[in-house]
């Protein structure tokens, strides 16, 4: 279809007559797939309270095989739908079914996805949609995304949908963490530097002669700074493709889970997490890259300024009781401090 002919992509405020809507066509659908449905959900930014969205109610429809689709798509043609196909999602048959015009709340369109319910797609959907109903700080991030995305890519649906990948991912890699908790702000521990140095062993002894470097980060390596009670480790390699190879077995052996989801955002960085509740993070990257060297340097700038040091603890104790379980929330608001005190690191590194 010629790009002009595509339907633009048009993002409306959340009606909450979505929900209805999505009762009531599903139970047309668990009625003709009988006992070929396991389950079936609401998924897609339709199923989550507050948050704009295209008006298409997405529905999930969880098979006991992907044998089954073949079966379930002459019921559903019944109903109006047209097969797509896999349309580039492996494991997902999708079904779509076109009523209103484009941006037409109470006229929406329809698209049923048909997967195995033991399937990655199917646990993922879920899992996001549920993450941002207790999340509507996330949600209303997410909703300004899709504003701004709908507006640089109107007639352009693979790039719209390719440019929310890396939200999406990174939102699922914190559900997979579990029910947020509120962010926590501990006073200095002096067993901090001794938790870092016995993973410093424990990874050694995993990964040998791989890590090139390993060094203590984040704010539990600045003596007397309060900090989130999580040990930051950040390890250098020499080549990030042959550490994921070598690495996430023996690291996963001493206790730390590979998170590739956040790789879509920062694809120089290996990260793993350690413990529950959360005791450790792993940050691998690449010797003297610039990741690298921001860390150590406003690592040791924090150590030598206790000045710094004691301004950034209040911010960080503030932005906690502002944004409560919103880690993005706190991120944000870390980051001009943050920006203003490497520039202000590498002039003193410059003057040493």
């Amino acid at each position: 279809m010629p790009p002009d002919t595509v339907p633009e992509i048009v993002i409306v405020e959340h009606d909450v007559r979505w929900q209805s809507l999505f009762d009531k066509e599903g139970a047309r659908i668990r009625h003709a797939l009988g006992d070929l449905a396991v389950a079936l959900e609401h998924v897609g930014s339709t199923a989550i309270p507050g948050t704009p969205a295209r008006p298409n109610i997405a529905i999930a429809v969880a098979l006991r095989s992907m044998d089954d689709a073949r079966h379930c798509v002459r019921p559903l043609e019944d109903l109006g739908y047209e097969s797509l196909g896999e349309s580039g999602v492996p494991g997902r048959l999708l079904l779509r079914r076109r009523i209103g015009e484009s941006g037409d709340s109470l006229n929406p369109s329809y698209a049923v996805h048909l997967t195995g319910a033991d399937s990655k797609y199917w646990k993922e959907h879920i899992l996001f949609r549920d993450f941002l109903r207790i999340q509507p700080a996330v949600a209303t991030r997410y909703g300004d995304l899709k504003r701004r995305l709908a507006k640089e890519f109107p007639n352009d649906r693979e790039a719209y949908g390719d440019a929310k990948t890396s939200f999406i991912q990174v939102a699922l890699g914190r559900a997979k963490v579990g029910r947020p908790t509120p962010i926590h702000i501990a006073d200095y521990d002096r067993r901090w530097p001794a938790m870092f140095e016995d993973q410093r062993i424990v990874i050694q002894k995993a990964i040998g002669e791989i890590a090139i470097d390993v060094q203590h980060i984040g704010s539990t390596s600045v003596p007397n700074l309060a900090a989130k009670p999580i040990v930051d480790i950040i390890i250098s390699v020499a080549a990030i493709d042959r550490a994921r190879d070598l690495c996430v077995d023996p690291l996963g052996e001493a206790g730390y889970e590979y998170v590739p989801e956040y790789e879509i955002v920062m694809p120089e960085r290996l990260y793993f997490r350690k413990g529950d509740p959360r005791s450790h993070h792993i940050h691998m990257v690449v010797e003297g890259t610039e990741f690298w060297r921001r860390h150590i340097l406003f690592r040791d700038y924090l150590r030598e300024h206790g000045d710094a040091a004691r301004e950034y603890e209040l911010l960080k104790k503030r932005l906690a009781r502002e944004n409560g379980t919103d880690m993005d929330g706190y991120t944000d608001g870390k980051s001009d401090f943050i920006r203003e005190t490497e520039e202000k690191a590498t002039a003193w590194a410059k003057r040493r």
